[in-house]
């Protein structure tokens, strides 16, 4: 049965929340020092990720400098966590919830400083990982700014291999794999992992087949260059034998008739991969029952 949850609010949180939207950081001090507990769970928009996303590091310093935690500690969390729609701890909900892609340049520094103190940035459920957030980053020339972050965040402990999301019994590798959309980050978070092959992982969850996956030539090419093994296959359950070569026969099938950009991308990129595959010998579990190589 969900928790009942009571929450004392503040009449400051509104004018707070509306001074810092404003970029107006003389209102925000001023209503602060009227002794207002930045500690309490927020019955607004929080003022922390507003002031990160306006990269406003001077009022980011004052509100966690003045108790406001550095996750996101709102009511609305709150309910979300005793109603078990988030299978985390609120110090988990990391302030990346309200990651903005377009205002990261001008948020790189508020975000360092806010991880050098010690503000969580790890978390269970993926949409609230930050170091999850990088696969998803808009692709771009100069990566200068955002690789400050992901490096101190490697430094603070974040890796693939150990991160594990809402149960689901799969290192965070699997998933970046098999839905991230930046290949630059894609490639640094594959060079930190020690793993590539995950055979005691079921099903999908293995790393190429997660990057198979994501329809990705690249990502599929890297991690084989990077020594991933190419004569793996699927054992147990109803798709016992499926082959890699099986599964990109699979995928390009199933796209072909949509005619979008995207089906496009995917029958060209699974052309590609089946190529490949053929190239190395790879066959399909038919292939393999006709070899004698594995019962059908």
């Amino acid at each position: 049965m969900p928790k009942t949850i009571i929450i004392k609010t503040s009449r400051f949180h509104k004018p707070i929340t509306q001074a810092a939207d404003a970029e107006n950081f003389d209102e925000v001090k001023r209503l602060v020092n009227q002794g207002v507990d930045l500690t309490q769970p927020w019955d607004d928009y929080y003022p922390l990720s507003i002031a990160m996303n306006i990269g406003d590091l001077e009022m980011v310093q004052f509100l966690y400098n003045h108790g406001m935690p550095g996750y996101d500690n709102t009511i609305e969390v709150q309910r979300a966590i005793a109603s078990g729609d988030y299978n985390c701890t609120i110090s988990e909900v990391c302030l990346c919830d309200w990651f903005d892609f377009d205002a990261f340049d001008q948020s790189i520094e508020c975000y360092i400083w806010l991880v050098e103190q010690g503000a969580p940035f790890q978390s269970p459920c993926e949409s609230k990982d930050l170091f999850c957030k990088f696969c998803f980053f808009p692709v771009k020339g100069d990566y200068s700014n955002s690789d400050k972050l992901y490096d101190l965040l490697v430094e603070k402990g974040a890796h693939p291999e150990d991160e594990i999301y809402q149960g689901w019994e799969k290192p965070f590798i699997s998933e970046f794999l098999s839905s991230g959309e930046n290949f630059y980050y894609m490639k640094k978070m594959i060079d930190l992992c020690s793993d590539l092959d995950h055979s005691n992982l079921g099903l999908w969850h293995r790393p190429l087949w997660a990057a198979l996956e994501s329809k990705s030539y690249d990502v599929f090419m890297y991690l084989i260059d990077c020594g991933a093994r190419l004569d793996d296959f699927l054992q147990g359950g109803v798709y016992d034998g499926t082959t890699l070569l099986d599964q990109a026969y699979n995928y390009k099938e199933s796209s072909w008739q949509d005619g979008s950009v995207k089906a496009k991308f995917i029958t060209e990129n699974m052309d590609k991969i089946i190529a490949y595959l053929r190239s190395k010998g790879a066959k399909t579990k038919q292939e393999l029952i006709e070899a004698g190589m594995i019962e059908g």
